[in-house]
């Protein structure tokens, strides 16, 4: 357990462009063999593993702290044309 090592908290590192990639779905005014697409299910996965972990730290020891490290362009507004998971951040605050 995180709290048994002495830790302060938990990092959540979260990278997973084939996912986002794998379920894109057609954004507006794009084609699913040429995009732009959108991200929504890796927003969606994303946002339930961050829930769960915050959920658990609290039951199992609410001192510690959530971290994670989001992509540098997680906020970014345009538009999605695969990869890096360009405005995850921005789609999850949303």
């Amino acid at each position: 357990m995180t709290a048994d090592l002495g830790a302060t908290g938990v990092d959540l590192d979260y990278e997973e462009t084939w996912h986002a990639d794998t379920w894109k779905t057609v954004g507006k005014g794009g084609k699913m063999d040429s995009g732009p697409w959108e991200l929504n299910q890796t927003v969606y996965k994303y946002a339930a593993i961050c829930k769960d972990v915050m959920i658990n730290i609290k039951a199992i020891a609410p001192e510690l702290k959530l971290s994670t490290t989001p992509g540098a362009v997680g906020a970014w507004g345009g538009k999605w044309w695969g990869g890096n998971l360009k405005g995850m951040w921005l789609l999850l605050f949303q």
